[in-house]
Order: C-alpha cells, then sequence, then structure tokens
C-alpha cells in the first residue's frame, strides 16, 4: 500500500496526478477569436500532470467555448512535443488518453480551430527508500517499474536489477498465490492491516537491494524483510516525531534471481528464489499485520512485539500455508515423513513452507542448553524453538492447572515409560535402580525462571551432573525390539531438504534490523498513531477475508489472532493466551522433545500432536539423510557415564542417558557452584527401557 502522498493512487490503479500550477493557454489566454471556430479552450485537469512510471495514463478532456464563454462544439485534436516521453490518442471529439512512455517532459497541445492549449507532461521514475540499516535519515532511493497486481498485492521491482530475472509470467503467479493462499490463510489467522494510504493492497519489491544484504560467499541468505518504519508518516503534526525515511506504506522487500553473481558475487538461480519467495511473502505478511495492528487499530497495545514472539508467529504462518498447501493435512495429525511421501503435493509443501522451520528447530536441538524458546535474540536456534513451542501451546491449549509429575525421592525404581520430578536441593543426589532387566534412563534438566543479571545479560545456571555404576549405551532411545536395539524405518527413495539446503535464510541481518526498530521507532509511536487518526479513514480500504467456498477449508486457530491483537507482548502475552505457568510448559515441552513417539505411553503434556519429529527431522539432508537412508534426530544427549558440566540459559535444557545393570543401582548426583542446586533447576527422569 503506498502513501497518499506518493504517486500511486488508491482511486486510479497505480496513476497519480498530483497538482503543481495553473496551466496557462498560449499567449498568456485565449486563443484568438474565430468566426468558424470557438473563441477559447480550457483543460481538465487544468495543472500540469505527473506520472510515475512507463505506460501510466491519465484522462484530458477539452472544453471549447464561445466569445460569450458558452460550449460549443469542435472537433479537438491532440499532440504531443516528446512522444519518447508522452504519447497522446484521441478518445472521442473532445476527450484524450496521455501514456507515459520514458522518463523526461513533453507538452501535450490540443487544437480546436485557431485555439490551442498546452499541459505540461512529467514522467518520474518511482521510488523507495531501501536502506536497512537506518529507519529515518540517510534515505538510499531505488527506482522501481510496476510488474504485476492482484485484489490485495501490488508487485514492483527495481529497475536496476540483475539481467535473467523473473518475467512477468512469473510476477503474475506470484501474485495470484498470494490471492488464492497467502491473503486467505494469514488474514484469517492472525487479522488484516490497517490501509494506511488507502489503496487496498500491500505492496511486494523485488530489489537487488535484498541481495546486497547478503555478503559474498556467505552459507545462508537474507530472503527478504520487513521494516516497521515504512508505517510511520514522513510528516507528524502537533510536534510528534515523525519518520522522514519511511516510505509510508505497508511494504515488504524480496529476494531476486541473479543468474550469473551480478551482486556480491552470489549467484542466485531463478528456481532457487522462486521456491523460497512464497514463503518469505507469508512470514514477512505476518510481520506487517502484527506491526500494523498494534500501531494503529490496537492503539492501547505495546508496540512492537517482543523479537521471539513476533518471529515465531511468522513461523507459524509459513505453517498454517503449509495446511493449505499439503491438501488436506491439518495440525493434530502427527505428521511424519511417510504422511509427507504419500503424495507429491505434500512433499512440494513441505520443501516450499515448512522444512526451514524443521531445520531451525533441529539446529535448536543441537545445542538445547544454551538456547530457549523465549530467548532475546533472533538466531535460528531460537526461531526454531518458538516456532516448535507456539505449536505446542496451541495443540495443547489452555491448561486448568500445571502438570506436576510425582516426586522421584532419595531413592527412585521405574517401570518402562515411568517418570518422577525432581528440583533444587532434592536433585542433588538420588539412586535409580533397574530391578530386574538392565534399564536405560534419561533426565531431562530444565532451567527455569533465573534471574537476569542486566539488560545485556540473562541469567545462566552451570550444573556438573555424574552417575555411579552405570551402562554406556547408544542408538535410538526406543524401547528394544531385539538384542540389538530399535532402528529407523527405512523411509523410501524420497529426500526432504534440496531447496532448504541450497538457500539456507540468513538470521543475522534480521536480528539487527528487529534492533534497529526497537531502538528508533518507539519514541515515534504517538506520531504515527495521531498522523493515521486524522486521517480521512473513511476512504481507506480494510482488509476482509474472501468469502468462495474454496476457503472453507483453511485451518483457522483463533489464538494466533488473540496473539496478536493482545495489548500484553512476550511472555505476559502468552500467559494471557495459554494459562500463567508458560515456562512450566516450556519444561514439558523440553521432556516431549525427547520421549514422544519413541513408543512409550506418556501424558499429552509430553506429547507433540501435530508433528512426529523422530521420524521427520532425520530425513533432512541437513541431518544427515542422503539417497533415502535417514540420518539422526539431532537432539544433543549427554552420555552420564562420567561428570559432565552444562551451562543452562534461562529456559534452556540439557538431557543425560545412562544405563543400569540389572539388580544394579546408580547414585546419581547433580551441583551448581560446588553444592545443591538451587529450585531453579528441574528434573524429569524417564525409563526408556
Amino acid at each position: 500500500m503506498v502513501s497518499g502522498m506518493s504517486v500511486i493512487s488508491a482511486t486510479r490503479s497505480v496513476v497519480a496526478i498530483v497538482l503543481v500550477g495553473i496551466m496557462v493557454a498560449c499567449g498568456g489566454g485565449d486563443g484568438p477569436i474565430s468566426p468558424t471556430g470557438p473563441a477559447s479552450l480550457s483543460l481538465s485537469p487544468a495543472s500540469d500532470i505527473r506520472l510515475s512510471g512507463i505506460g501510466q495514463t491519465a484522462q484530458l478532456t477539452a472544453a471549447p467555448k464561445d466569445e460569450s464563454g458558452n460550449d460549443v462544439s469542435a472537433q479537438v485534436t491532440w499532440t504531443s512535443t516528446n512522444e519518447a516521453v508522452a504519447t497522446v490518442v484521441s478518445t472521442g471529439a473532445t476527450t484524450a488518453t496521455v501514456t507515459a512512455r520514458g522518463f523526461g517532459s513533453a507538452k501535450i497541445r490540443a487544437t480546436a480551430g485557431s485555439v490551442f492549449q498546452e499541459i505540461t507532461v512529467t514522467v518520474q521514475q518511482q521510488q523507495f527508500n531501501v536502506n536497512a540499516t537506518s529507519t529515518c535519515s540517510s534515505p538510499d532511493l531505488r527506482n522501481y517499474k510496476i510488474e504485476a497486481q492482484s485484489a490485495h498485492l501490488l508487485i514492483v521491482s527495481g529497475t536496476d536489477n540483475p539481467p535473467g530475472g523473473f518475467t512477468t509470467a512469473d510476477y503474475e503467479a506470484f501474485a495470484a498465490t498470494f490471492e488464492s493462499l497467502v491473503y486467505p490463510v494469514v488474514t484469517q489467522n492472525f487479522g488484516v492491516p490497517a490501509d494506511i494510504d488507502g489503496n487496498g493492497k500491500v505492496i511486494a519489491f523485488f530489489t537487488r537491494a535484498v541481495n546486497e544484504l547478503t555478503p559474498p560467499n556467505s552459507q545462508s541468505v537474507v530472503g527478504g524483510f520487513f521494516f516497521g518504519r515504512d508505517l510511520f508518516p514522513k510528516v507528524a503534526s502537533g510536534g510528534l516525531a515523525a519518520c522522514a525515511g519511511s516510505n509510508q506504506a505497508e511494504l515488504f522487500y524480496l529476494l531476486v534471481p541473479d543468474p550469473t553473481g551480478v551482486v556480491n558475487g552470489n549467484v542466485r538461480s531463478l528456481e532457487q528464489v522462486r521456491r523460497l519467495t512464497i514463503g518469505v511473502i507469508g512470514h514477512e505478511f505476518q510481520h506487517l499485520i502484527n506491526s500494523s495492528r498494534r500501531l494503529f487499530i490496537n492503539q492501547g497495545a505495546t508496540w512492537p512485539e517482543t523479537v521471539y514472539v513476533e518471529e515465531g508467529l511468522s513461523h507459524i504462518a509459513e505453517e498454517l500455508i503449509f495446511y493449505e498447501a499439503s491438501g488436506g493435512l491439518t495440525p493434530k495429525m502427527n505428521i511424519g515423513i511417510e504422511t509427507l511421501r504419500t503424495s507429491q503435493t505434500r512433499l512440494d509443501a513441505f520443501n516450499s513452507y515448512m522444512i526451514s522451520n524443521a531445520a531451525r528447530f533441529s539446529t535448536y536441538l543441537k545445542d538445547p542448553s544454551g538456547n530457549s524458546p523465549y530467548q532475546k535474540d533472533d538466531d535460528l536456534a531460537t526461531r526454531g524453538a518458538i516456532w516448535s513451542f507456539l505449536r505446542y501451546l496451541a495443540d495443547r491449549g489452555t491448561p486448568g492447572t500445571p502438570f506436576v509429575e510425582p516426586a522421584c525421592g532419595a531413592s527412585v525404581t521405574l517401570a518402562v515409560g515411568g517418570r518422577c520430578a525432581l528440583e533444587g536441593s532434592g536433585a542433588a543426589q538420588f539412586d535409580v535402580t533397574a530391578g530386574g532387566s538392565l534399564g536405560e534412563f534419561t533426565i531431562v534438566a530444565f532451567a527455569k525462571d533465573l534471574p537476569i543479571v542486566s539488560v545485556t545479560q540473562p541469567g545462566s545456571l552451570t550444573t556438573t551432573a555424574s552417575a555411579t555404576s552405570t551402562v554406556g549405551v547408544s542408538g535410538p532411545p526406543n524401547p528394544w525390539s531385539g538384542t540389538s536395539g530399535a532402528q529407523f524405518s527405512t523411509f523410501g527413495t524420497g529426500s526432504l531438504g534440496g531447496a532448504a539446503a541450497s538457500l539456507p535464510l540468513d538470521h543475522s541481518f534480521h536480528a539487527k534490523l528487529r534492533g534497529i526498530e526497537r531502538r528508533e521507532l518507539p519514541e515515534r509511536v504517538a506520531g504515527a498513531r495521531a498522523a493515521y487518526s486524522l486521517t480521512d479513514r473513511s476512504g481507506a480500504r480494510m482488509y476482509s477475508a474472501p468469502g468462495s467456498p474454496s476457503m472453507a477449508a483453511i485451518v483457522v486457530e483463533a489464538v494466533w489472532g488473540q496473539l496478536v491483537n493482545a495489548n500484553d507482548t512476550g511472555m505476559a502475552n502468552l500467559k494471557g493466551r495459554f494459562g500463567q505457568d508458560i515456562t512450566g510448559a516450556a519444561r514439558d515441552w523440553t521432556v516431549a522433545n525427547y520421549v514422544d513417539d519413541i513408543g512409550l505411553t506418556v501424558p499429552s503434556q509430553y506429547m507433540h500432536p501435530s508433528w512426529n519429529f523422530r521420524t521427520l527431522l532425520p530425513a533432512l539432508s541437513s541431518n544427515g539423510a542422503s539417497m533415502g537412508n535417514p540420518g539422526t534426530y539431532p537432539l544433543q544427549v549427554q552420555n552420564l557415564t562420567s561428570s559432565v558440566t552444562v551451562t543452562l540459559a534461562d529456559g534452556g535444557s540439557a538431557y543425560y542417558r545412562f544405563g543400569v545393570a540389572a539388580g544394579g543401582t546408580s547414585t546419581v548426583r547433580f551441583t551448581v557452584g560446588g553444592g545443591p542446586p538451587p529450585s531453579n533447576l528441574k528434573l524429569v527422569l524417564v525409563r526408556t527401557k
């Protein structure tokens, strides 16, 4: 959507006519009086015209009059002084259409008999500020041209983009997919943005400026971004702060193909970027909606949302798009690799919209102690964790009371699948007895509600674990199916991960971008809200979900809209939707990351109802899968055959695995700083075999 001050108009598609002066007739006024023709001629519009971009048009109407000022009938002819800039074609006795053909100025002359009038047409290149390192100053203006549009999307591309890029057909296909897939899924789940420019569209700007954000030889790529500054007014009233660098439009920026590596030597093929694009659009669209609603529609809300919640919701948007594109899959179907491989449609949908979520969650699982779902950063591990945790919370629903495991006690004997909990000093020392058969056990340690050291230094907890008389264990943690242990099933010849492996998405740029927003823009919120409240909102078209029957199958979960439309942010927002003990739920989620789908009977709190990660994640090439052979489940697990020291972030977890011989007992100890653990350390002990 483009500002009312910009050149893309709400009322005339993408043409804006700017009144910049008063047109005069040849000779300073009306033409000479002729007994055989009109005495004067006027034009509408009566001022010079500015057009934005090649192909834009404007309508002209001439009014011949006699010497008394009365309308007379006369044939009007039209000419242009520079047809390389603007052509004019008669559309009736007194009307004509002007079309922009090039950049510059031309005079359009209307002649009736012996009198004429002229008007100047200027064709300008429209520009957007693409500076992603500053909000309101030092604009980096790039020219663009219009490529395609649909009911709710306008696609423009930079005039300086590398050669060999998308065609008009590609852009039209993106617009069609946005209308049929992205727009209905995202708006029905998260809401609709304010239409600050009144044109009813969001703008997708395909620009090499996005390519420029990825350094040479980088192993990841910036796929696109939304910048909150573009929702702020360029000029504010009443002494309130504005943002001169704003594009004052609902806008996001997207990667472009670069087949020869013009930008920083990084080759981006058409197919790579094409496969990435719709998922990135869905992700950035949620950011736009979240930011817009908190700024303008829910004016009691804190702006912006915390980074981890906002990013998590954008990854949920990707997941919801996957469900719609998959042809019938929904949440709580425990989707594993075999489910995906039942059809090419499902595989394609996963590779296009979900594989990055799975890869980011894998990144988290490889270092669960140093990461958590609610860390105040924007790295890949946090993104993967918060996506999975939000999905877990939505599937679990609002708990009536927190789930509580029975306490272990000083001496523990468990059946296979049995569990108990310890915390604080109770975790300092306890005995684990195997009983009549060799047993395998896992301890899940979780750091809950650690005190913050400072604004820039979150809390952490370093713990040392040891166990006596243990037996080393290896292989999957499934219950034994034979002397060699259970093995992962053979998944077939299909594979996942080709596209994601070739273009893994970058996170460091987005971390910097969100930091800039949160440092420089909050002081301008009052100005933005005041400026928007003063506009003629009756002319702004608010979004509405389409009512076609095809939309009936869309997965709509009310909780996502509730999170977007809440006044609170971060942990307070999550508590308002999912119950007060969010960190307790996070502990249960960390247990689910180990015990779900390994063949044990566990309570629902220890399940991932929507995804079978034990079969899905080993099928990713990033987790070692190749030629149809599975890799490994990427969760980092410590083998407790010797002393192990781990530092846990707030919300971080560690997994300790050990065996105890039949009839044997192992004494397990946890210390923090050489003494007993604080109450912040929570343990869950599970017997898996």
